[in-house]
């Protein structure tokens, strides 16, 4: 993420930057009003099915994803 951010100031300046923080704050902001979660605690024990590319990457190194499925909201 601080790659990213770091590249759009490089490349873009301070006022995209500026723009893309809010844009991931709003899309954060609907997540969580999606999930029904109030806080980014709550929304780390958000149980999540991982799939595609991203399911193949852990997986190749071990990192068992079917815990983040079962994983208990408080």
């Amino acid at each position: 993420m601080a790659g990213y951010l770091l590249k759009t100031l490089m490349e873009n300046g301070t006022e995209d930057l500026i723009k893309e923080i809010h844009l991931l704050k709003d899309e954060i902001t609907v997540i969580m009003t999606a999930l029904g979660v109030h806080t980014i605690e709550e929304l780390k024990n958000v149980p999540m099915v991982i799939s595609g590319d991203t399911h193949h990457w852990l997986e190749q190194r071990g990192i068992d994803t079917k815990a983040f499925a079962r994983r208990k909201e408080n």
